[in-house]
């Protein structure tokens, strides 16, 4: 009975994902591992060992929060420790005697791509992967929207408020993210966007105010001080500014699942998404070069 009721939906199985990277990285996972689990009317918990906390002060410096747990999420419980050994007690086992994945228990995402095999896997799944496409969780969209709001029902109103003193003369105003940090040690794929597609993705925008959001601000502030009609984010936090995105009337991307996910949340009327085209590949390195990755309503420059 113990497992009935940590599963929450009347199942001795639950679906297990694995919680890895960024916030951008989390929403994916949770998200395949939601719609899997309403798909099979079971419940989910996270394996989210490789977080020591929810925020970065712990002892390892360049470990990402589990920023996740600060939405409105309706399954929050945490694989036990007993549950995490034995996941990677069978993970290990797959791994030395060269098992396939699958007949562990395991669904991963190999070629980053949509699998037609994720509409089918059984209750007990446990997911290992990135999942970064929609289409793993159509169906069940609206929830997701729902579910990836804050936890602090009063952070909309605070953003919306900070947001209406930045607009000016009825000027749409657009997000533009601007994604540095750890993309410029990135080696196996082009992971910036230059000059070029930022000139041709705001001229998209005529008579509009473009707000910046950055991990790197100064760098911003410096290479754009000569473009009229570029504002600079004044927010302080991560969820701030992510939630500010969302809020922003349209959208112009970084090639990272940070804005992917703040332009998917955003429900402005008439919404224009503008992302940076990606070089497909047969054999994606990440699930940014997989046609599955962008909706196809959003414009590829």
């Amino acid at each position: 009975m113990q497992g009935k009721e940590r599963g929450g939906r009347g199942s001795l199985f639950v679906i297990s994902v694995h919680i890895s990277g960024g916030l951008g990285n989390q929403l994916f996972q949770y998200a395949a591992g939601l719609a899997l689990a309403r798909r099979l009317n079971t419940g989910l918990r996270m394996d989210a060992r490789k977080f020591a906390s929810t925020d970065a002060s712990h002892e390892d410096p360049s470990a990402r929060p589990l920023r996740i747990l600060d939405l409105h999420l309706p399954f929050r419980d945490l694989c036990t420790s007993v549950e995490e050994k034995s996941l990677r007690r069978r993970w290990n086992l797959a791994k030395n005697f060269h098992l396939p994945k699958s007949w562990l228990g395991f669904h991963t995402d190999p070629d980053h791509r949509f699998s037609p095999k994720f509409l089918s896997l059984p209750d007990g799944t446990r997911l290992q992967g990135y999942f970064q496409s929609e289409l793993y969780f159509a169906e069940i969209a609206d929830e997701v929207r729902r579910a990836f709001q804050p936890q602090d029902s009063s952070l909309i109103a605070a953003i919306d408020a900070r947001l209406a003193t930045l607009r000016r003369d009825n000027r749409p105003l657009v997000s533009l993210h601007i994604r540095r940090g750890d993309f410029l040690n990135i080696t196996a794929y082009d992971a910036m966007t230059g000059a070029d597609f930022i000139d041709r993705a705001t001229a998209q925008f005529p008579g509009a105010d473009f707000l910046v959001f950055s991990d790197d601000l100064d760098w911003c502030r410096t290479h754009f001080a000569d473009r009229t009609h570029v504002y600079f984010s004044p927010f302080m936090r991560v969820l701030e500014d992510f939630f500010a995105m969302a809020r922003c009337e349209h959208n112009i991307l970084a090639k990272s699942t940070f804005s992917w996910w703040a332009a998917w949340l955003n429900t402005q009327p008439g919404r224009r998404v503008i992302a940076p085209k990606i070089a497909m590949e047969e054999k994606p390195k990440w699930g940014g070069s997989s046609p599955d990755y962008y909706p196809s309503s959003w414009t590829l420059l």
